[in-house]
């Protein structure tokens, strides 16, 4: 019989829930923003083609490498490093951007959100290990998986309102918010359990380069990259 929460692991477990949904609305809210503006623009189709298959492209590639990163590094750390740089780099985004240059950089930061995402997704996902018991991860991860289903649902009307009545770089700012509001909730989390000892810089390395090899010789992989710069080009 599974055992109940203790008062920390709930205080953990809402931080945490409250985190991802903060942070899921602000990546719907992003993509819709961006996605409406793209497609109004000249040739927006090809804008929005190279929007989004840039973030599939940027994933494949650096997915590997956050995984790496999230087994030898401070997972907590990682992540609240993240979101701040998103969040900030949302911000200046929508405040310092000139208009005739907003579709290059909509496109470049999606680029370096895409990267940051790589290296915050594996962080996250194990950090669940250093926050609670491990016979109750699975509680937890109920909790995040049907908070994560309703935010899928009702995100985007969420999205949709908010771009109904402000511009884009309000939802931008509004977006970086959500970004450091997510990573100061991760950021207090209370860690119950030590991580697992790191990991030697040569180890690490070496996990980096099988990851490169495997990339580049699996023939599955290489014709997502293709087709991905296909539609890109």
């Amino acid at each position: 019989m599974t055992t109940k929460l203790s008062h920390t692991e709930k205080i953990n477990t809402v931080k945490v829930t409250s985190s991802n949904v903060i942070s899921k609305f602000g990546d719907i809210l992003f993509d819709y923003v961006n996605s409406v503006f793209l497609s109004s623009v000249a040739n927006g189709g090809l804008w929005l083609s190279l929007y989004q298959s840039s973030e599939v492209f940027i994933s494949v590639i650096f997915n590997f490498l956050g995984g790496v990163l999230s087994d030898t590094g401070n997972r907590k750390k990682i992540i609240w490093h993240c979101d701040l740089i998103s969040g900030l780099v949302c911000i200046l985004l929508a405040i310092f951007i000139p208009h005739v240059f907003f579709i290059y950089a909509i496109i470049i930061i999606n680029i370096i959100l895409a990267i940051i995402s790589s290296y915050r997704s594996p962080a996250y996902k194990a950090v669940f290990r250093e926050i609670v018991q491990k016979e109750h991860l699975n509680q937890v991860n109920s909790v995040l998986e049907i908070a994560k289903q309703v935010i899928q649902i009702t995100g985007p009307t969420g999205a949709l309102i908010i771009a109904h009545f402000f511009d884009n770089r309000f939802a931008l700012i509004f977006d970086g918010i959500s970004f450091i509001i997510s990573g100061l909730l991760i950021r207090k989390l209370t860690i119950l359990s030590a991580p697992v000892k790191k990991k030697s810089s040569k180890k690490t390395f070496s996990q980096i380069r099988e990851g490169l090899n495997y990339i580049f010789h699996n023939r599955e992989i290489l014709i997502i990259i293709r087709v991905v710069l296909v539609k890109s080009f």
